[in-house]
């Protein structure tokens, strides 16, 4: 038994890989925008991964440290 995605047609075998694709790829807004094409993301990862394989043009990861651990490290 498959299962398919309402939005664009995908078949799964599981429900819970269908969920995942259902929140992350058909059911999730698209935030993340390129600034070199039309193209729009659900998630950051997705977006650094097209500037990279399309554009050929790397995007570090953005990340923060948490004030505590920070704040340890320094006393």
């Amino acid at each position: 038994m498959s299962l398919t995605c309402p939005q664009c047609g995908r078949t799964y075998k599981m429900k819970r890989n269908l969920k995942t694709h259902m929140k992350f790829e058909c059911g999730g807004q698209r935030n993340f925008l390129c600034h070199l094409c039309p193209s729009k993301y659900t998630q950051n990862i997705s977006l650094r991964r097209h500037l990279l394989q399309r554009h050929n043009l790397y995007m570090p990861p953005k990340f923060s440290v948490p004030k505590r651990i920070f704040n340890k490290q320094n006393k």
